[in-house]
């Protein structure tokens, strides 16, 4: 009987493969992490796994993305081929790697402790003949409020809960109602979780609400990842596969289930001692995550199907279904600002303290969807700009996300172009920040011109060293700068990263005239997200992604989405602020400024 088996190496793991489905499907079934940016459509060349035996016809998107050495290398695309019987196969190591460059830190301009979910101990009298007050009462009581709701649910369980515990109980309240009560003295163990959905990574944080200290976190990749690079591509999987946005949804719930019980584990805890669980991200990661469908929102008006914050008790029907492994007595999503615009920008403003703030700050949070903030406590503008996936590696020959084995660094001196390696390893690809560089140093060595041509292989300027003359080659149509035997920046990368950093050098200029200022005005210049933070800023500047001012007034803020979730965790009066923001910023959405296109054109070029 004929035997559908795949062998994976390195690794020698051995499973059954379904033949009606694609390689990469059988993969992912088996929680390997291999990376298909498109969605599985061919397009990014990513998916690659190298057959050692079984080799089926390469695809017509395989000959199209793979060279001819690499077709008769046994090199696929896992997307667009299906194999049955039994096959080996290759997979590079750094497909599922675990993640070294999420980050889980930020820079905040602090809060006082005042959560909104508060515990109380309480040693309660029981009640007599001449005193017969009711269960609830009695709590209320001890509260020393009437103006506390208690659920007919939680009134249920009360009786039994008082004479067990001799009327010793922890209360927690939240948003004036009692959601939880717990026999005896359970007030150290109040906590919270605050959780960044990022397009690439995940990030939970858990918070102790008494103090306001961070016990633990957990890092992980987004697996909507392997669905696909960026929002827009995960919004058309959403609404073309019949069962899409239930696909992306098991993704991320079921991945941020398993990093909240790490979590927990870390600390000892169990997930009932979680009182409140704040949950940041951009719209369309929000919707997912609460099983909206985020297809409007790729389509005009961009209108999302609510820009509220969603708050969802343990109990509720809603709760229950969306997620059954997960325990916090209540998960909120902050306000998003447009469809464009989510609640991870939202903790940006709230822990870069824009509305505290007399001077104008201009902040980016560097993304596959670019947001811009410009602004101070007297008026605060805010925009997005459609940068693309590059900068997180996508749509880029030997682009990667920041782990092991990235390029992350490169510069030059006299004698040769140097780079260092996430993990100091060989080198398996590069990364935004990387890219960057790579860029900024082809423009200082005149290999790109100002347009952002690469010059020909037999006109480079004199006095380059032979060891950098030798790096520039050129492949069949294509002219490549090799930074290692495995790793190259093409002209077609080099396109990639000037559409990327003109659309954002587009939209900071937009702001910037609407709000009458120049760029001396500006008192900051805070570049956020994990790209953000690990960018070189001079090479930032000097490829013109943003602007030109002293090095001083540059400042990475890491995780300000994360540190806006934990503020709103923490405090209730950033709760107010954040409602504020609402109502507080100007929204402009870039594709239907007149300015914009000319804009982008203008910056297209190199400075």
């Amino acid at each position: 009987m004929k035997t559908n088996k795949a062998i994976v190496r390195p690794s020698g793991r051995e499973f059954p493969i379904d033949p009606s489905s694609t390689l990469l499907t059988n993969l992912q079934k088996q929680g390997l992490s291999l990376e298909s940016v498109c969605g599985g459509k061919g397009t990014c060349g990513k998916c690659r796994v190298r057959f050692i035996r079984g080799a089926p016809p390469p695809s017509e998107s395989g000959k199209r993305r793979l060279s001819a050495k690499d077709i008769d290398g046994g090199w696929r695309l896992a997307c667009q081929v299906k194999v049955g019987g039994e096959v080996e196969i290759f997979v590079p190591p750094t497909s599922g790697e675990a993640p070294t460059r999420i980050l889980a830190e930020g820079r905040s301009v602090g809060e006082e402790v005042d959560p909104e979910a508060k515990k109380y101990f309480l040693r309660l009298q029981p009640q007599k003949l001449d005193r017969p007050i009711g269960d609830a009462d009695l709590v209320l009581e001890g509260l020393g409020t009437d103006e506390v709701h208690i659920p007919l649910e939680i009134v249920r369980e009360l009786r039994h809960m008082l004479r067990v515990s001799d009327y010793r109980i922890t209360v927690t309240v939240l948003e004036g109602t009692v959601r939880k009560i717990e026999m005896g003295d359970t007030i150290d163990t109040n906590f919270g979780l605050a959780v960044d959905i990022g397009t690439s990574t995940l990030v939970v944080s858990l918070i102790d609400l008494s103090s306001g200290e961070e016990k633990a976190v957990s890092v992980g990749l987004n697996p909507q990842r392997q669905l696909g690079a960026d929002v827009i591509t995960r919004i058309q999987y959403c609404k073309e596969k019949p069962d899409g946005l239930d696909e992306m949804w098991a993704a991320v719930t079921d991945k941020l289930s398993e990093m909240i019980e790490q979590t927990c584990e870390k600390v000892g805890i169990g997930q009932v001692d979680i009182s409140e669980a704040i949950v940041v991200g951009n719209p369309t990661m929000q919707h997912i995550f609460l099983r909206l469908d985020p297809s409007p929102i790729g389509e005009m008006p961009y209108a999302p199907a609510i820009t509220q914050k969603v708050r969802l008790f343990a109990g509720q029907a809603a709760y229950e279904t969306l997620y059954p492994r997960v325990a916090p007595s209540s998960i909120v999503t902050p306000p998003n600002l447009s469809g464009f615009i989510g609640s991870d920008i939202v903790g940006g403003i709230i822990s870069q303290g824009f509305l505290e703030s007399e001077e104008v700050q201009l902040m980016v949070d560097l993304g596959t969807n670019a947001e811009i903030v410009l602004g101070n406590r007297e008026r605060l503008l805010v925009s997005n700009a459609a940068a693309g996936p590059a900068f997180e590696g996508a749509n880029i020959g030997c682009g990667m996300i920041g782990v092991k084995g990235a390029i992350d660094r490169v510069w030059f001196d006299e004698e040769d172009v140097r780079f260092s390696v996430i993990g100091d390893v060989e080198p398996a690809g590069i990364c935004g920040s990387g890219l960057v560089d790579s860029v900024a140093c082809l423009l200082d060595l005149g290999i790109l011109d100002h347009t952002g041509r690469m010059s020909d292989c037999s006109a480079l300027r004199e006095g380059l060293s032979w060891k950098i003359k030798k790096r520039f080659r050129e492949e069949g149509k294509e002219k490549r700068f090799w930074l290692s035997d495995k790793v190259y920046i093409s002209q077609k990368d080099v396109r990639q990263v000037q559409a990327a950093k003109a659309a954002v050098a587009a939209g900071i200029e937009i702001l910037r005239k609407k709000m009458g200022i120049e760029m001396k005005d500006v008192a900051r210049v805070m570049i956020a997200g994990a790209f953000g933070t690990y960018v070189n800023p001079v090479s930032a500047m000097r490829i013109g992604l943003i602007p030109n001012v002293p090095l001083d007034k540059v400042m990475s803020v890491g995780n300000s989405a994360l540190e806006g979730a934990k503020m709103y965790l923490l405090s209730r009066r950033v709760r107010k602020v954040a409602d504020q923001i609402r109502d507080i910023a100007e929204l402009h959405e870039l594709s239907v400024e007149k300015e914009f296109q000319e804009e982008f054109v203008s910056r297209m070029a190199f400075g």
